[in-house]
């Protein structure tokens, strides 16, 4: 007689299931989620949540991160306790932000990889007057004389270039870019000078493209450091943009 019972206990475990399934409130997906969370936030703390958007916008170097915080700050610029009149602006200043925080990624990332060709011509140019001079010097002290002068000049080239893409001040990155500019010459006409003592170094490839590629890097306008310079000026805006915009979030 127990045995009837038990079998009907697992059908009557799943009718119970789907009584209690299809009684229980729905669960609110996740753009109601949102909703209810934005619902809550205070002025202050819309300030505080659209302060850490901009800041990680700014630094993140993953379009996918960007356009991430870009939506993150849409929906706080929409909040209830947000201030309603400016959303239209805030909303304005977050499109600037986003476009131009990826367009800036993409040149920077395509920037990058000319400057890193261009420095490693210039460097392969400089290893093959070593290889080419080092071994003739010998005791002859004219030439040992202009072949020290020459790199002493190339190291100190290689310091001003190394400041020009690594200090964080624009005006010291100027700076450089003028020191550079106005040692290039100079660093051109000590290479013309050991090529008129030794006759490998004229039809030398290697050398030829290094010097090919420091004045290319240097040219006005168009040339590399012309257009890092520009990049690092339209980053500059782009923080004007983000402190504008930080400070229509925080309604201040």
């Amino acid at each position: 007689m127990r045995k009837p019972f038990l079998l009907a206990l697992p059908i009557l475990v799943v009718l119970v299931l789907l009584v209690l399934n299809h009684n229980a409130p729905s669960v609110p997906q996740d753009s109601d989620a949102a909703q209810m969370d934005l619902s809550r936030l205070s002025a202050t703390e819309i300030g505080k949540q659209s302060k850490a958007a901009i800041m990680d916008l700014l630094q993140s170097e993953k379009p996918d991160v960007i356009t991430k915080d870009a939506e993150q700050l849409r929906l706080l610029a929409q909040a209830p306790a947000a201030r309603r009149a400016d959303a239209a602006r805030s909303l304005e200043l977050i499109a600037g932000l986003e476009k131009g925080r990826l367009t800036l990624l993409s040149q920077r990332f395509s920037l990058r990889q000319e400057r890193d060709a261009l420095l490693a011509s210039i460097q392969q140019g400089n290893l093959a007057v070593e290889m080419i001079v080092a071994p003739m010097v010998g005791s002859d002290a004219y030439l040992g004389g202009i072949y020290q002068q020459y790199k002493d000049y190339s190291a100190t080239m290689t310091l001003v270039i190394t400041a020009l893409f690594t200090d964080p001040e624009l005006e010291n990155q100027k700076l450089a870019v003028t020191r550079l500019r106005g040692m290039a010459p100079t660093a051109i006409d000590n290479i013309r000078v050991l090529s008129l003592e030794i006759a490998a170094l004229q039809n030398n490839a290697q050398l030829k493209t290094g010097i090919d590629a420091l004045q290319q890097m240097i040219k006005p306008e168009q040339g590399c450091i012309a257009r890092w310079l520009w990049l690092q000026e339209q980053e500059q805006k782009l923080q004007d943009l983000a402190e504008q915009l930080q400070h229509q979030m925080s309604g201040r």
